[in-house]
C-alpha cells in the first residue's frame, strides 16, 4: 500500500483506539516515511483499568479491548487474527470505505502493548525499525552492537548483566524498582544511555563494528 494511503487509515485507527490509551504512537514503516507498507504498526499504552460491564455484552478486560471488539462486531473494520495482552494483530477491512482498493493480500494491523514491565522507549524504538537496526540498538558494543557492555534487553527492559529476569513479563513486574533496571521513558533516553545522538526515524540503520 502507498505510505500516504497506510497513513490515512493508521491515522483514522490511532483516532479510534486513543480513547482506550494512556498513549498511542504509529511505528513501523510508516512512521520511517518508507514509501511502500506491507501492515499497520501501532504501539499503545493501554488503560489498564476494566471498563463499567455492559448488559448483555461481552465482559472487556480494558477500554482498549472493547473498542477493539466493537470495531470488529459492529463496525467490521477489524479481524482478529492474533490475540495476546502484549501483540494483536487484526486484518483491516472494507478498506474501500477510506477510498482504497481492497489489496490482493489482507492487509494487517498490529498492536503492540507496553504494559509492565516494558517500557515505552524501548518497545517504540523496536517496533520503529527496521528490524536490523532494531536488532543493533540491543546488542553489546562488544559484539558490535550499540548497547553498553554490562547490559541486555528483555521484556523491553534495559537490565544490568547479572540480574536473574523471569521468562514471563509478569513475574518480572516487581523487579522494576531495583538498580539493576534502566528507566526508558521516551527514546531519547536509550540514545543517551548508548552515547547516541538522535537518529530520525527515516534515517535508521545498523551500524555494526
Amino acid at each position: 500500500m502507498k505510505h500516504k494511503d497506510a497513513l490515512y487509515v493508521a491515522e483514522w485507527l490511532v483516532d479510534e483506539l486513543r480513547p482506550g490509551c494512556e498513549r498511542i504512537e504509529i511505528a513501523g514503516s510508516i512512521r520511517r516515511g518508507k514509501e511502500d507498507v506491507k501492515d499497520i504498526e501501532i504501539v499503545a499504552i493501554p488503560i489498564l483499568k476494566p471498563p463499567r460491564p455492559e448488559f448483555g455484552k461481552p465482559v472487556d478486560k480494558t477500554p482498549l479491548d472493547r473498542i477493539l471488539r466493537q470495531l470488529e462486531e459492529m463496525g467490521g473494520m477489524l479481524k482478529t487474527v492474533k490475540g495476546g495482552n502484549k501483540f494483536k494483530q487484526f486484518e483491516i477491512r472494507r478498506l474501500a470505505e477510506f477510498g482504497i482498493a481492497e489489496p490482493l493480500n489482507p492487509f494487517k494491523l498490529d498492536l503492540f502493548l507496553v504494559t509492565p514491565p516494558s517500557q515505552w522507549g524501548v518497545e517504540f524504538m523496536i517496533r520503529t525499525g527496521p528490524s536490523d537496526f532494531s536488532q543493533w540498538m540491543v546488542t553489546q558494543k562488544s559484539k558490535g552492537g550499540a548497547l553498553p557492555d554490562g547490559y541486555f534487553v528483555r521484556h523491553n527492559v534495559v537490565w544490568a548483566d547479572g540480574t536473574e529476569v523471569p521468562n514471563k513479563a509478569v513475574d518480572a513486574v516487581s523487579m522494576m524498582n531495583s538498580d539493576n533496571a534502566r528507566f526508558m521513558v521516551e527514546e531519547g533516553d536509550w540514545f543517551n544511555f548508548c552515547e547516541m545522538n538522535w537518529i530520525d526515524p527515516n534515517k535508521r540503520m545498523a551500524r555494526w563494528r
